[in-house]
């Protein structure tokens, strides 16, 4: 089974990892692709994007530029995160639970 087609932007190899994890739900086929197209025509970030094109506020390459510097702090969020140690056994659930 093939991943869906990247959301526009996610293209780091992180982000094709996460895609690739997403991919696997058990839903029917036909019911995954209609909810992304839903969703693709609802999203927020596209429509602020579209607005700031249309204002004149958004270029490509300002677009390009955030894009990749978005890339560049997941990127590095996931690095840190796949680096980092495991907790102790007695603090793997701190902060997890209210006390």
């Amino acid at each position: 089974m093939s991943a869906a087609s990247p959301p526009s932007g996610l293209t780091s190899p992180r982000a094709s990892r996460l895609r690739q994890g997403l991919a696997g739900c058990s839903a029917p086929r036909t019911t995954r692709r209609d909810e992304a197209k839903t969703l693709r025509s609802t999203d927020p970030i596209r429509i602020l994007g579209d607005a700031l094109r249309a204002g004149g506020l958004l270029d490509e390459v300002a677009e390009a530029d955030l894009r990749a510097a978005v890339t560049a702090r997941i990127d590095a969020a996931y690095d840190f995160g796949r680096n980092s140690p495991y907790p102790a056994a007695s603090e793997a659930l701190q902060h997890v639970f209210a006390q």
